[in-house]
């Protein structure tokens, strides 16, 4: 078989979510429904139709775990979410707001949550972040988990990622990563500096009494 040479992606973008950006642009959204769908987005970084597929269903309340079945995600394979510190207050949340007849964990007024893209521009405006996309979340939740020392196999399974290609696209270096490379690298290197120096420094009674033993 003849090798196809495969075409380079150019269309991943890089955007991230400071933490302070993010919450100040979900108190602006004006609604809870919403506002818990977005904050799940920010931690796990699911995808938004993996998130409002979401049933009561894969909700295990005996020991607080979400059990995605493989049928229900995009990557073909299931897999298990803990349900703990944040994670868990929103499931509470949604629990009061569970509506008789409905199986979804996100929704409105008991009907799938839809686009949301003029409430998410407004609020960004509002927050002072204009131009933040939604994917940006996705992105965000990889790195905090990466930075947090959370193991890439785990992170990739909380976030849906099935390759590591894909993985790495949102795993993406910020400037602010690079910016805090080369500062810690300079002080590494200024320490072996001092470091060197100081062993070079003999104490003057050790001066003296080598001068004797000549």
């Amino acid at each position: 078989m003849p090798e196809i040479p495969k075409l380079r992606e150019d269309n991943a973008r890089q955007g991230f979510f400071a933490s302070r950006d993010f919450f100040a642009v979900l108190s602006n959204l004006g609604d809870q429904d919403i506002a818990d769908f977005m904050e799940w987005f920010f931690w796990t970084g699911m995808r938004p139709g993996e998130i409002r597929s979401l049933a009561w269903q894969a909700f295990d309340r005996e020991t607080w775990m979400l059990r995605l079945h493989a049928k229900d995600a995009k990557i073909g394979f299931g897999r298990v979410i803990a349900l703990e510190g944040h994670l868990r207050a929103i499931i509470e949340r949604r629990m009061k707001a569970r509506q008789f007849g409905c199986d979804l964990i996100y929704h409105r007024n008991g009907e799938m949550i839809g686009t949301f893209y003029k409430r998410w521009r407004q609020a960004c405006l509002a927050a002072g972040v204009a131009g933040k996309i939604l994917y940006d979340l996705r992105r965000t939740a990889v790195r905090n988990m990466i930075r947090a020392g959370v193991p890439e196999r785990v992170a990739m399974s909380i976030s849906g990622h099935k390759t590591r290609a894909v993985f790495d696209r949102y795993n993406i270096v910020s400037e602010n990563d690079l910016r805090e490379a080369v500062i810690k690298t300079s002080t590494y290197v200024e320490s072996l500096a001092q470091n060197q120096r100081a062993a070079s420094v003999v104490p003057i009674n050790q001066r003296l009494a080598m001068k004797r033993v000549k």
